[in-house]
């Protein structure tokens, strides 16, 4: 991009004033007192600006902009960024200093939460209006950068974006000062160093479509000003460290699309008013310390399309079966609650669900005919709860399952066969009481790579149709199964390492077979002694 550096000539500096005095001229007057301190990125500045040899030519609102950007430069540690072409370099146009992209690693990470700032990402680093090339977007992302973001970073009014990501040394606290910049719509400083509280001040930017404050070490609470961007389409203040309960305020913010507060320390009642927010498409709220129950107005949110809700210890009762309602859902995440009852059978009616996860609660019954409506799932993780049988025949149908994960529970009946017909690559089942044998079928999942079927009651003989698996398959438990007998068939005997216990031995660690040596069960280096 070819700039003139004099297109924007301003007569009425007069030519023989020193640049000093033309540069305290136009900075704000509060920082006269700060030029004081010669150690400061400020004065720095300064100093670069007050030798640069076009400073006459540019308007004031100019100056500001380069001052701006040169105190960032120096307060972030400019000198040791990763790439700063062109930075400070009086003969190229600051519409040219290098504006690093988002890396692929990093868009995936954001992206995981957020929408709206990519609408940024490739956007240019100023907008040409009227030849103004005002500075409209600061944004670096993986560039090594150690310091603190400067309040004079608010010189530059016609900034609309500010996205600094993956800048893990990147600390000090927020600005307060956002809200002189009048056209700012995204804030996203993610997976940086930042400390210190929110500024209450954030509910003067009243411009702001999106906040992104996800990964750093925020304390204190959420505050309630943040209920006065009504325009706010995404909020994300997902681990940190922040405390207090969500503030009554947030249901003011009807248009919002994703709202994540997960990893955090919140508690108090679960918070009612995010049904108030029907525009909801993406919602995470785990790994907090919320309570109480979750209402059936779970049911209004029907755009929801990711609910996270995990590791919520205090949330008890049952999952409404109002869920059904949430026909666009794909991923589900409520494990590690304290949830009780029964599945509700609406959830069978959700046939966008890629993810279903509900280990770790107090979930109970019989896993009922009707996952087979489920054809888009691919996770499935019921463990750790107190499901008592597993007859949901109609499982075959789940063409789509990769990971199904029932282990830690009270199974008894049998494994269905029909998993057989399943491209999975995972099954885990320990830890359950199951009748019968191990499945043959489960020869013809020609993708396994992992089986877990250990202490979960099985008897007979180790089938030998396992032995098709062994292109992909490197970990199999079959521990803990004294009414297993046979012979380990040998073509797994060296998946990824074996590991024999004695009898009832459980093996530990991610082993590649692990079985117990007991003379009836034995191969792969046990000896064969009982008849």
């Amino acid at each position: 991009m070819e700039l003139s550096d004099n297109m924007e000539a301003d007569a009425t500096a007069p030519p023989n004033k020193p640049p000093e005095e033309y540069l305290k001229s136009i900075l704000p007057s509060n920082t006269q007192q700060a030029l004081r301190d010669t150690s400061t990125p400020l004065y720095r500045a300064f100093e670069w600006a007050a030798m640069d040899p076009n400073l006459f030519s540019y308007p004031p609102w100019r100056v500001l902009q380069r001052m701006a950007l040169a105190v960032f430069y120096f307060s972030t540690g400019g000198p040791g960024w990763t790439k700063s072409t062109n930075w400070l370099n009086y003969s190229h146009h600051e519409c040219t200093w290098y504006s690093s992209e988002v890396p692929p690693g990093v868009r995936g990470i954001i992206l995981e939460y957020s929408d709206f700032v990519s609408a940024f990402w490739d956007e240019p680093a100023c907008t040409n209006n009227n030849d103004s090339n005002a500075f409209t977007k600061l944004q670096m992302s993986v560039n090594n950068m150690r310091g603190t973001i400067p309040e004079e970073v608010c010189w530059i009014s016609s900034l609309q974006a500010i996205v600094l990501t993956a800048e893990p040394q990147l600390g000090g606290t927020l600005p307060s000062c956002f809200h002189k910049v009048p056209d700012l719509k995204l804030l996203a400083i993610i997976t940086a160093d930042i400390t210190g509280s929110i500024p209450t001040e954030i509910g003067l930017c009243t411009n702001l479509d999106g906040i992104g404050l996800a990964v750093n070490r925020l304390k204190g609470r959420v505050p309630s000003e943040l209920g006065l961007l009504t325009n706010l389409k995404e909020l994300f203040l997902n681990d940190n460290e922040l405390t207090g309960t969500i503030p009554p305020s947030v249901q003011n913010l009807v248009g919002l699309n994703g709202l994540a507060v997960s990893r955090n320390h919140l508690v108090g009642a679960f918070p009612s008013e995010v049904f108030q927010l029907q525009k909801l498409d993406r919602l995470y709220l785990g790994i907090n310390e919320f309570t109480g129950t979750l209402s059936s107005e779970l049911g209004l949110l029907t755009d929801l399309e990711v609910l996270f809700l995990e590791d919520n210890p205090f949330l008890t009762g049952r999952v409404p079966s109002e869920v059904g309602r949430l026909a666009k859902l794909k991923r589900f995440d409520v494990g590690s609650n304290s949830f009780s009852g029964t599945l509700p059978i609406e959830i069978f009616s959700m046939s966008s669900l890629v993810e279903l996860k509900l280990r770790n609660n107090s979930l109970s019954g019989v896993i009922l005919f009707g996952f087979g409506q489920l054809d888009n799932l691919v996770v499935m993780d019921l463990a750790n709860n107190k499901f008592n049988s597993f007859i949901s025949g109609d499982i075959g149908a789940l063409s789509s399952l990769r990971i199904l994960d029932v282990s830690h529970n009270v199974m008894s009946w049998s494994i269905p066969s029909e998993l057989g017909l399943l491209n999975l690559t995972s099954l885990a089942a320990s830890d359950n009481f199951f009748a019968g044998q191990i499945p043959s079928e489960l020869g013809e999942c020609s993708y396994l790579q992992q089986l877990n079927l250990a202490h979960s009651g099985l008897s007979g003989n180790v089938p030998s149709e396992l032995t098709s698996l062994q292109p992909t398959l490197h970990t199999v438990a079959l521990e803990g199964n004294p009414r297993l007998y046979g012979t380990i068939p040998s073509s797994i005997c060296n998946i990824s390492g074996t590991c024999i216990g004695d009898y009832f031995y459980e093996c530990q660690g991610p082993y590649g077979l692990s079985f117990d040596c007991t003379g009836v069960l034995c191969g792969c280096g046990c000896s064969c002694w009982a008849k």
